[in-house]
């Protein structure tokens, strides 16, 4: 223990002194706020493939006698898949992890006091835990999308001096007076970087292999393809593989900048190569042991924990305690298990369905492997059709193979055919099963799931198809996700008429064929009409009313906010009744630039 003893009078000065500190008035200080700034990339179709949003940014400059302070504050970082293959959120933060704090917060504070050389207060930069997931034909149209772009630039950028730059009105900006030099010494009160964990999950479809042994193949290249063919290994899934990268934090640094960017790239490599176990304890085909573990340790240190904690304050609360942990560790148990057979299973059946041999068959299971990446729930109902409809498929393929090899090879063709037609009456049925398996497994894993859900910042930009770039219309967009969706994408092919959000959970989605009201959020239908049993459309003021032949219960209404809204839909759906009654020929024309935007 210590007794200190100070003068009254000398630690008012001091605290008056440090009170005035504190209360300086800037010189001047610069607040940008920004709801949000989006990049959307369009590959050479005029598609989009991906949007990056940055939401929610807060910047922030203040010039005071001896500093300069800085600070950054991103809400938000978000990039989606905008594409029909694979997950839908490629970047986003962890929704069960630091809810409420910002994504990205970067803090400088540079001394005035040191004019010849660089002198930092303070820097620390945070990052929130990120989830990023990866599939394998999306970042093959990402990877085409960026060759499109390097095969196609023209520009060149002529390179310009920084007199040049101060004689055309630029000589007030002081950096420019002066580069940087790489011999220069900068100094640190404090740098601080904070610990980076990124939940990394890839989904291969074997696409990046058919198209690097496939001659033209696009992509000259490919180092990912190249070792794993060293090696043999067939690509696998990983399932939510923990990249934790430790904190990096040096008390009064004076090096450098090729010294500090050296020092802090080492810390992060030796990082990432003990990580690497983690990669492969998280490979599907062995149940993600990593991901079993964790969560295990997470309930069971919650069945100690929660009970421990209520102890310290009343009986009461031990009992919340022991009830709010063993409700813990029975969730996490349940996730980790069952999420662990589905991965095995699904495994299986990826492996099962490559040595079928059916370039069909496997291109079909492919694009049914990415729409439930899509997916939020499980629909057992559809795993039981897809299941019968595999050992329909195998049994049908032991005459339909031989037949289309005679026809393609002749004897040749035929026996070839035959061969196939028979492995695929025992692996199509087979895959077809543990489909099943792996989709009851997640049925039952999901229960255990949070109900937060991260959806698109934006639906996919409508695009028609006639090679122009329009502007993004919100309306549209919607419509046409909603097509995507409903009855697990039974309507995708469509025409899109009009679409209108009635309020907060509703809307009503108005095609060539259908009229239908369903949840704006989760696409759950509420009902639907086709097009040509519609026999009167009433608009009156806000509300919107069709009669329906053969319909029970009365004509459908439809409340829209605005009596402007209630004119549109109402268009909107006498355009669909009068497309419905055109000839065959304008009936089946099929997708055309006739969208309503």
């Amino acid at each position: 223990r210590t007794l200190q003893v100070r003068d009254a009078q000398e630690q008012s000065v001091a605290a008056s002194v440090a009170e005035s500190k504190a209360e300086e008035v800037a010189k001047y200080a610069v607040l940008v706020d920004v709801g949000g700034i989006g990049l959307s990339v369009i590959d050479a179709k005029l598609e989009e493939v991906v949007y990056a949003g940055l939401l929610d940014v807060s910047c922030s400059y203040r010039n005071t006698r001896t500093d300069h302070e800085f600070e950054l504050k991103i809400g938000r970082i978000q990039i989606d898949n905008q594409t029909d293959k694979g997950p839908e959120i490629v970047l986003a933060p962890d929704v069960t992890k630091g809810e409420g704090r910002e994504t990205v917060h970067l803090s400088i504070v540079r001394s005035k006091l040191y004019s010849k050389m660089a002198y930092f207060n303070y820097f620390a930069l945070f990052l929130r835990e990120m989830d990023l997931d990866l599939e394998e034909t999306f970042i093959m149209r990402l990877l085409d999308a960026a060759q499109n772009v390097v095969d196609s630039s023209t520009i060149t950028v002529p390179e310009e001096k920084t007199e040049d730059l101060g004689s055309s009105g630029m000589k007030h900006l002081k950096f420019l007076r002066k580069e940087w030099t790489g011999g220069e010494r900068i100094y640190f009160e404090l740098l601080q970087l904070h610990p980076i964990v990124v939940n990394l999950s890839f989904y291969g479809t074997g696409a990046m292999m058919q198209r690097a042994s496939t001659e033209g193949g696009g992509l000259s290249y490919n180092p990912m393809f190249a070792a794993m063919k060293a090696l043999g290994v067939v690509v696998t899934n990983i399932d939510r593989a923990p990249i934790n990268l430790n904190a990096l934090m040096l008390e009064r640094p004076f090096a450098t900048q090729q010294e500090l960017v050296s020092s802090i790239r080492k810390h992060y490599r030796s990082q990432l190569i003990t990580q690497l176990y983690k990669l492969v304890g998280s490979f599907e085909f062995l149940g993600n042991p990593v991901g079993l573990v964790n969560n295990l340790g997470t309930g069971v240190h919650d069945f100690f924990y929660e009970p421990a904690q209520g102890l310290m304050k009343s009986p009461g609360e031990f009992a919340k305690g022991m009830s709010k942990g063993s409700a813990s560790l029975l969730k996490h148990m349940n996730y980790g298990v069952f999420n662990a057979a589905s991965k095995i299973t699904g495994s299986m059946s990826k492996s099962l369905v490559q040595l079928s041999g059916d370039e069909e068959y496997i291109k079909k299971r492919q694009e049914a492997q990415s729409a439930r990446l899509k997916q939020t729930s499980t629909n057992m109902a559809q795993g039981r059709q897809d299941f019968a409809n595999e050992v329909s498929e195998g049994f049908m393929g032991i005459f339909a193979k031989p037949l289309a090899g005679a026809r393609e090879g002749g004897a040749s063709g035929f026996f070839s055919g035959l061969g196939k037609g028979l492995l695929g009456a025992v692996v199509k049925p087979t895959a077809g099963l543990m489909d099943l398996t792996s989709q009851a497994a997640e049925g039952v894993r999901n229960t255990s799931k949070s109900g937060d859900v991260t959806r698109r910042i934006r639906p996919p930009r409508v695009n028609l198809g006639d090679g122009i770039l329009r502007h993004y219309d919100a309306r549209s967009a919607h419509g046409c996700d909603a097509m995507r969706r409903l009855r697990d994408g039974a309507w995708k092919d469509h025409r899109y008429i009009g679409f209108c959000a009635l309020d907060g959970t509703e809307a009503v989605l108005v095609t060539d064929k259908h009229v239908c009201l369903h949840n704006f959020n989760t696409h759950e239908e509420k009902w639907e009409v086709t097009v040509t049993a519609i026999t009167q459309i009433g608009v009156n003021g806000t509300t919107v009313s069709l009669n329906v032949a053969g319909a029970k219960g009365g004509p459908k209404s439809m409340a829209c906010t605005d009596g402007r809204y209630a004119e549109y839909l109402g268009e909107a759906i006498r355009r669909a009744v009068s497309l419905a009654s055109a000839d065959g020929r304008r009936a089946g024309s099929g997708r055309s630039s006739e969208y309503m935007l």
